[in-house]
């Protein structure tokens, strides 16, 4: 076996049971294809599942690991984004997913299904760009992202519906070939010397189906180099966040939107939620703030939160506030608040 890697898997007690190598099977990033070395059937595992049987395959999955692990541009991302993806990929086998990249995580999605134009969503994302750069108080430089990878800068620097939809021609081209494309989506990044968070990334995605948009959706990360505030830091600008958050809420006329730190959004349990008894569950994020529309909060059981958490009026809807702040807000306050309303939602 020295000069083949084989391994045991995690949990798995007999010990007849060794699988070899069979390859990478070049779907996921951090999966292994596996053969049972005794004969069978193959089947594909996460590297963070797999135990080495000796000290070459210790070496060869450290290796693998190692050399899948997402790329991105050191001279685009901030060190401590990139050490945050690379932590979370060799702790849990897979890639950082990247609504919750952000030292600050802003979540929001509409539940309707068909039911929004897509040059409405195409505005309603202006809008969050131009808020965005209102907050910082700067004319931020917008750049599209494809695959870890800053493209170039957007001729404006406050794009309007017209060059977000020339975004999407561009980025897509099997929606330029056939007019239709199923789980879209843009990403765009800008810097922003001088502020708390030095670094702004947004992502927008939605099902597109003709002139429709399903289930519009969108995270905006907040990021911070050497000199920018850690979480520990957030209680002094706690309103100023709040502000952006609530701003977007509006923007993206949400039905459940979140805003949460790093280390609980990448952790925590998502909740589902429907619009009406006709439509299929939508997949949502707590956050140290939640909101909920008016026709979801309707459907939901919100008098029962758990303690720590409260509830005011917004808008047309619910606010829900863990009362601590955002500064203490981690994964386990996240997965309570989530069980608790995936129960009643």
């Amino acid at each position: 076996m020295s000069n083949k890697a084989v391994f045991r898997l995690r949990g798995e007690n007999d010990p007849d049971a060794i699988y070899g190598v069979a390859g990478n099977p070049h779907t996921f990033r951090g999966l292994v294809s596996l053969l049972p070395v005794n004969g069978g059937r193959g089947f594909c595992a996460r590297f963070v599942d797999l135990v080495a049987v000796d000290e070459f395959s210790a070496g060869w999955i450290l290796g693998y690991a190692s050399g899948n692990e997402p790329m991105f541009s050191p001279d685009e991302f901030p060190e401590s984004r990139i050490e945050r993806e690379r932590d979370f990929y060799h702790s849990n086998g897979y890639p950082l997913p990247i609504q919750c990249s952000g030292l600050v995580c802003v979540n929001a999605v509409n539940g309707d299904r068909g039911n929004v134009d897509v040059e409405t969503v195409y505005a309603c994302y202006a809008r969050v760009l131009s808020r965005i750069s209102d907050w910082v108080g700067k004319e931020l430089e917008w750049a599209p992202v494809l695959d870890g990878q800053v493209l170039y800068e957007l001729r404006s620097s406050d794009p309007g519906t017209c060059e977000i939809e020339s975004l999407f021609g561009r980025l897509n081209v099997d929606w330029q070939k056939s007019g239709d494309l199923q789980d879209w989506n843009l990403q765009l990044s800008a810097e922003g010397e001088g502020f708390p968070f030095s670094n702004f990334e947004t992502i927008l995605s939605f099902e597109h189906a003709s002139s429709m948009a399903h289930v519009p959706n969108l995270s905006v990360n907040l990021d911070a180099d050497g000199n920018s505030p850690s979480i520990a830091d957030m209680a002094g600008i706690s309103d100023q966040i709040s502000t952006l958050f609530t701003g977007i809420v509006r923007d993206m006329d949400a039905d459940c939107a979140s805003i949460s730190p790093s280390r609980a959004a990448m952790l925590a349990n998502g909740f589902r939620f429907t619009i009406d008894d006709d439509s299929d569950p939508v997949l949502a994020f707590p956050g140290w703030q939640t909101y909920m529309s008016g026709r979801v909060a309707d459907r939901c059981g919100i008098d029962g939160l758990p303690p720590g958490f409260t509830a005011s009026r917004y808008s047309d809807g619910v606010l829900i506030e863990f009362h601590d702040g955002i500064e203490r807000f981690g994964a386990n306050e996240a997965n309570v608040l989530a069980n608790c309303l995936d129960e009643d939602c």
